[in-house]
C-alpha cells in the first residue's frame, strides 16, 4: 500500500542524492569485450558457482548469520575488485531497495550506492564505510530516481542505466524482480542457503565474453577469502590471484606472440586490404552494408575534406558520435589526413565531455545532426574549436 511521503523527509532525501551524486560520476564497469550497441539487449548469459564450504561457513559466522552483515561484506568485496579494475577509487554501484514507499518507476527500485576506497585502509575501516554509507542510502531510499536523473541533467541512453552498471544483491533480502526492466550490465546475486553460499552473476553477452566475466569471479572469489582471513588487511595489499593463477594467466595463457608488420601504417595496410578484396564486405551495421572498395571511397572523401578545411599532420580530431559505419568512416579518414582521433561518448556527462573538448584543444569534430543539441551548451568555452561537421550528412554526399 502507498504511503504518503512528508515534504520534509522528501526534501531531505533530495538534498541527500544531490549532494551525494553531483558532479562528475565515476564509470564503475568491467572492460567491455565488445562495442556497446546503441539499444540495450535483454540477452544475457550466467555464470553460477558456489563458494567453498569453509569460506561459506567463515562469513556466516564473521556476519553472525546477519543477512545483512553478510551483504555488507560482499558489497565491500566488490567495491575492492572494482576499484581493482577501473583504477578508481571513487566506485558506484546499484543496489535494490527495501520495501518502497508509493515510488514505482524502475530506476528508484534499485538505488546507488558510492563510497571512496582508500587504497591505505584496513579491509575492516572499508566495512564501517560501506556500512555508513549503506544505512545513508537505504534511509534516503525513497526518493524516486528518475527525477533525479533529471535535475542532475544525468545523460540517458537508450543502451544502459544513467548511473551505475553493476549492481549486486542478496537473494535473502532482496528480490530480484525488480531488475527485470533495468538496463545494468551486470548483476551479481548471492544466495545464502543454510551454511553454503552460492553466486550467480548475469551479464550481457554481447557486452562480455564468458571467459573474463569467469577471471572476474575468481579474483571476487579471492578477495573474500582473503579478507576473511584477515579482516585488518590493507586495501593495497589484497590479492586478485593466487600465485599459480598469476603464473597461469602470464605465462600459460599470455603464450600468444604473433608477427605484425611493426613497420607499416594502418592506412598501408587497409588500402593493401582493399587492393586485395575490394568487393568482400568489409562491415555491417544494422541494414547497411560496405565493401572495402566503398568504405575506402568515403574515408577519401572524408579525408580530402579535413585536408581541405585544415587538419594537420598529428592533429587530434575529435569524434563525438554513437558506434556505427560512420564512425568507422571517421577513423580511417582521421588517420588519411594525417590526423588522430579523439573518441568522445555521447553518454557521458556534460561536464566530463566539456573537458575533454577543451583538455584535447580539437579544432574540428565529427559528429551527427540529431546530437547538434546535446553540444549546444558545451561549447561555448572551447574557443579553438572551429568546424563541426555532421557526419550523416557528409558521408551520404559525393565530395
Amino acid at each position: 500500500m502507498a504511503v504518503h511521503i512528508h515534504s520534509d523527509d522528501l526534501f531531505s532525501q533530495k538534498f541527500y542524492w544531490i549532494n551525494k551524486l553531483s558532479g562528475e560520476l565515476p564509470e564503475t564497469n568491467l572492460m567491455l569485450d565488445y562495442i556497446r550497441p546503441l539499444f540495450s539487449s535483454h540477452q544475457s548469459k550466467s555464470l553460477r558457482f558456489d563458494l567453498s564450504n569453509d569460506l561459506s561457513q567463515q562469513i556466516i559466522n564473521i556476519a553472525n548469520n546477519s543477512y545483512f552483515s553478510i551483504y555488507l561484506i560482499i558489497v565491500s568485496a566488490l567495491n575492492i575488485l572494482l576499484q581493482r579494475y577501473t583504477r578508481n577509487n571513487d566506485v558506484i554501484v546499484g543496489i535494490p531497495v527495501y520495501d518502497q514507499i508509493g515510488i514505482n518507476s524502475v530506476n528508484s527500485k534499485v538505488i546507488a550506492l558510492r563510497n571512496q576506497v582508500k587504497p591505505g585502509i584496513s579491509f575492516k575501516d572499508l566495512l564501517l564505510e560501506v556500512k555508513e554509507a549503506t544505512i545513508a542510502a537505504y534511509t534516503h531510499q525513497n526518493y524516486d530516481f528518475d527525477e533525479l536523473i533529471k535535475i542532475l541533467e544525468i545523460p540517458i541512453s537508450p543502451s544502459r542505466c544513467p548511473i551505475f552498471d553493476i549492481v549486486i544483491l542478496l537473494e535473502n533480502i532482496h528480490s530480484k524482480n525488480n531488475l527485470e526492466q533495468l538496463k545494468n550490465d551486470i548483476t551479481i546475486a548471492f544466495l545464502v542457503d543454510g551454511e553454503s553460499i552460492s553466486i550467480n552473476i548475469e551479464y550481457k553477452e554481447n557486452l562480455f565474453k564468458h571467459e573474463n566475466i569467469k577471471l572476474m569471479s575468481r579474483c571476487y572469489t579471492n578477495i573474500l577469502d582473503n579478507i576473511i582471513k584477515d579482516c585488518n588487511i590493507k586495501i593495497s595489499d589484497l590479492l586478485l590471484l593466487q600465485k599459480n593463477e598469476e603464473n597461469q594467466l602470464l605465462k600459460d595463457f599470455n603464450n600468444n606472440t604473433q608477427k605484425y608488420p611493426v613497420n607499416q601504417t594502418i592506412n598501408q595496410l587497409f588500402e593493401k586490404q582493399v587492393s586485395q578484396t575490394p568487393n568482400n564486405i568489409a562491415v555491417i551495421h544494422q541494414e547497411t552494408k560496405l565493401t572495402y572498395r566503398e568504405l575506402n571511397q568515403k574515408a577519401n572523401q572524408l579525408a580530402r575534406l579535413l585536408r581541405k578545411l585544415g587538419v594537420a599532420k598529428r592533429e587530434f580530431v575529435g569524434i563525438f558520435k554513437d558506434r556505427d559505419i560512420n564512425f568507422l568512416i571517421a577513423i580511417l579518414a582521421i588517420y588519411k589526413a594525417g590526423g588522430a582521433y579523439v573518441p568522445i561518448d555521447s553518454t557521458y556527462p556534460p561536464n566530463r565531455i566539456q573537458y575533454m573538448l577543451s583538455n584535447s584543444e580539437v579544432r574540428f569534430l565529427l559528429t551527427d545532426y540529431p546530437l547538434l543539441n546535446n553540444l549546444s551548451g558545451l561549447v561555448g568555452d572551447c574557443s579553438q574549436l572551429s568546424s563541426i561537421i555532421c557526419l550523416d550528412n557528409v558521408t551520404t554526399k559525393n565530395m
